[in-house]
C-alpha cells in the first residue's frame, strides 16, 4: 500500500503543479 501512496501523492504534486504553471500562464500570477 506504501507504493501506492507515493504515486498517489506524486500525481497529485504533477497535477496541482501543472495546474499552476497554466494558471500563471493564463493571468501571470505567479
Amino acid at each position: 500500500m506504501n507504493d501506492l501512496k507515493k504515486i498517489y501523492r506524486a500525481t497529485s504534486r504533477e497535477i496541482a503543479e501543472n495546474y499552476l504553471l497554466e494558471l500563471e500562464e493564463k493571468w501571470g500570477i505567479l
